[in-house]
């Protein structure tokens, strides 16, 4: 009896988990956690800081739609690791920030590659990849959100920010975002089960 091989799509459920691993962890949940040394260091309120945020959540809701044009035009795998090569030079970007402008100016490139390889993407291929279980796999893949706040952030705030400082910790999360999801998204991303001869 041949032992029956794992399904192609679950491996997709990997690749958008940790794109929402990401998308949680890195931004969302992660961004208060800069607030003191950004403070310490330029002297700037937490009113100003909090626009480079909220510049972040309009843009995000202003691009949904042109992001799902743009997928539906481009594919699903052009998206995403073009998203993440863009997030991650945004948070090269952070770590290089002296000035107010640029600050916004790196979140908002932050935003613009995020919209790459949030729910959007993620959404439509592992919907692409399932029917009978399409549920599950969806809150699977949609759990890598809350998986990096439960694991990213805390790891950024308690440990990298206060040991290597903010600068090396917007390092570490442009890296994280390279390491994790362009691979991933050259090497396993498929957009549909046809692209590998399954239905």
């Amino acid at each position: 009896m041949t032992k029956q091989k794992v399904f192609y799509g679950y491996w997709i459920v990997v690749v958008t988990f940790l794109c929402m691993a990401i998308s949680g962890g890195a931004v969302y949940y992660s961004f208060p956690l800069f607030y003191k040394p950004l403070q310490a260091e330029f002297n700037w309120s937490r009113g100003a800081i909090a626009i480079a945020f909220t510049t972040y959540s309009v843009l995000g809701a202003l691009l949904a739609p042109l992001a799902g044009r743009m997928i539906d035009r481009y594919g699903v795998k052009r998206a995403i690791v073009t998203g993440a090569i863009v997030a991650g030079l945004g948070f090269a970007w952070l770590s290089l920030v002296r000035n107010l402008w640029s600050f916004y100016a790196a979140y908002i490139l932050v935003g613009l590659g995020i919209k790459g390889f949030d729910h959007i993407p993620t959404t439509k291929v592992v919907s692409n990849w399932f029917i009978k279980r399409r549920g599950t796999v969806l809150g699977i893949a949609g759990s890598g959100f809350g998986t990096g706040a439960l694991l990213l952030a805390p790891a950024i705030g308690s440990y990298v920010i206060p040991t290597l400082g903010w600068r090396a910790a917007y390092l570490v999360l442009a890296l994280l975002t390279w390491v994790l999801i362009i691979p991933g998204g050259l090497l396993i991303l498929k957009t549909k089960p046809a692209d590998i001869g399954l239905y």
